[in-house]
């Protein structure tokens, strides 16, 4: 398409919310979601998708300013950045790129359309994941209205077109959470402990805020690929077959799917690498070093710790010096020598959190 990617977008999109919030300027993020583009590649083809794409990428180059930031963040989806617009604005431009995309057929297509959903810094949200999750509602509306069709975020529905309410992301990951916890309520308290001790570590080495709070919700949510492992192995007593293993290292891979489309991809990473060693051995994807992403490195130490530190069926907890001997002597190979460093400083304050404490998700942001 020519145009920026995901991991683009989140960082322009950091970058102009500070600005506006820092001058008290609007700023519009603007979703844009191809209508029935699944249709489109079953029945004319991957090579007639591509050609919608680079289309469509080419009429919203053309239609926006050169401050505008326009990214292709998914397989049909695209991100747009409007600094100093706000709401109306920012329909005036989607509906005009709407109309564009709806006007010109393809070659070998033929007409396509597009739907937009709209949400505005500080009108309607004031930090990245309201604004992403503003917007996206909106364009959940567009779409369940008859797409080809433009939202703002907090719109009514129209008389003619009921729209059942779609969950918010944090209540889909409290019912996850709650889930993981009637499975197995050690795994979920053991997620609690973990997500205290992670946010405090990663406070420690001067995470921001908002990777503060990825952080918490990936602690929570990395054993919720387990869900999915059957009982006879994931509470065998005796030695696990290698097909056994097999099926518990696919837990984070289960994970990912579970949750990759409903936090924020720093979360669902996360998630995805917490079984990867630093020596590059681990897995899903034999991540090494610092291509493990940093809240994944902080998240393994963190595991690790309240693991060895708490009393489990199988045996009994080390004691907190013990226990960073212990990651001390695994730094280099399982851990970030560096994480494990920063542990050791941290161990002298921290607090462990109590046993027992597994806590309501429920209204926890995400």
């Amino acid at each position: 398409t020519g145009l920026k990617n995901h991991g683009y977008f989140f960082e322009r999109l950091d970058e102009e919310l500070d600005r506006a919030l820092r001058h008290r300027r609007p700023m519009t993020v603007v979703l844009g979601d191809l209508d029935d583009f699944k249709q489109i590649n079953d029945t004319r083809g991957h090579v007639a998708g591509d050609r919608v794409l680079q289309a469509v990428g080419q009429a919203m180059l053309e239609e926006l300013r050169t401050a505008d930031v326009v990214c292709r963040i998914g397989g049909e989806e695209f991100g747009i950045i409007l600094p100093e617009t706000d709401g109306q604005g920012a329909f005036l431009v989607a509906e005009r790129i709407r109309e564009r995309v709806a006007a010109e057929p393809v070659p070998g297509v033929g007409k396509i359309t597009i739907s937009f959903g709209i949400a505005s810094v500080p009108e309607h949200c004031i930090d990245r994941d309201d604004a992403m999750e503003s917007a996206d509602r909106a364009l959940y509306l567009a779409k369940r209205e008859g797409k080809n069709r433009t939202r703002v975020a907090g719109e009514l529905v129209t008389m003619n077109a009921p729209v059942v309410a779609r969950p918010l992301r944090g209540e889909i990951i409290s019912l996850l959470v709650r889930v993981l916890r009637l499975r197995d309520p050690d795994l979920a308290d053991h997620a609690v402990r973990c997500a205290e001790l992670a946010v405090a570590l990663g406070a420690h080495v001067q995470l921001g805020v908002t990777d503060l709070e990825h952080l918490r919700v990936a602690s929570l949510l990395q054993d919720v690929g387990k869900i999915g492992v059957p009982d006879r192995i994931l509470y065998k007593q005796g030695k696990l077959t290698e097909d056994e293993w097999e099926q518990i290292r696919e837990h984070p891979t289960k994970g990912f799917d579970l949750v990759g489309t409903l936090v924020h991809p720093n979360i669902a990473e996360a998630v995805l690498a917490n079984h990867e060693r630093y020596d590059g051995t681990g897995y899903p994807r034999g991540l090494a070093g610092e291509g493990i992403p940093l809240l994944a490195r902080i998240l393994l130490v963190a595991d690790a710790f309240t693991a060895m530190t708490r009393e489990r069926p199988y045996s009994d907890p080390l004691s907190p010096q013990d226990a960073l001997d212990e990651l001390r002597r695994h730094a280099g190979t399982q851990f970030d020598p560096n994480v494990v460093e920063a542990m050791g400083e941290l161990t002298v304050t921290f607090e462990l959190p109590s046993r027992g404490h597994v806590g309501d998700f429920s209204g926890q942001a995400v």
